[in-house]
């Protein structure tokens, strides 16, 4: 299986970069007590936590389990966690790492922590140490110039929107769309769940055309 890989049809953010800055709905989206078990993975980039929940998800591949995949925002490729169901229960693998950053609740009771980081090569790394460093401050200056694009063309879809607004009832518009939401919803099992379905990243706007 490629590491690129991600083998469901269900596929969601639980965290978005906009304009605003970067939004995590992931205590939300990953509530202990929503979950049979939850499993934090930690552990630094590239110590195989996206890898780990492909391989789970590809496990997990029969008629009678129901996988949803939630990708990176930044990069899609990644996972950021991986959730199966199945005869109404659930349980999930998710990425405990920054920028969303999770902690157990229930210790033991529901979540578990994974730490991955103790598999590293420890020598390995240590004589890549100028490499790593040299890439995280490489990084970390390029989150810095797409936040600050990302804010100016904020700007310009405000002005574009505030124009928009006088042709155009949003508040009417909201209103039918979440009239349509629970007419679709009729007949199926209570409770609301949030699931974003866009967000920028490493290869620009991306929107997910998962229902």
């Amino acid at each position: 299986m490629s590491s690129d890989t991600i083998l469901t049809e269900r596929r969601f953010f639980a965290a978005a970069n906009g304009y605003r800055g970067f939004k995590s709905y992931f205590d939300e989206v990953f509530k202990p007590e929503d979950y049979e078990a939850l499993f934090i993975l930690k552990g630094g980039p590239g110590t195989g936590k996206s890898s780990l929940m492909k391989r789970i998800a590809a496990s997990f591949g029969a008629e009678e389990y129901e996988t949803e995949a939630i990708l990176c925002s930044s990069d899609t490729r990644s996972l950021d966690g991986v959730i199966i169901r199945s005869h109404g229960k659930a349980c999930a693998v998710i990425d405990g790492t920054a920028p969303h950053a999770k902690d157990p609740r229930f210790p033991a009771a529901v979540d578990k922590i994974i730490n991955l980081g103790e598999n590293w090569d420890e020598r390995w790394i240590r004589a890549k140490r100028e490499r790593i460093i040299s890439l995280s401050k490489s990084k970390s200056d390029a989150y810095g110039a797409a936040y600050y694009y990302l804010s100016v063309a904020g700007v310009s879809h405000e002005k574009m929107r505030s124009c928009a607004e006088r042709q155009f009832n949003s508040k009417s518009a909201r209103s039918e769309a979440k009239n349509l939401a629970e007419e679709l919803r009729r007949g199926q099992s209570k409770g609301r769940s949030t699931r974003l379905i866009s967000s920028f990243g490493k290869e620009g706007y991306t929107t997910l055309n998962t229902l």
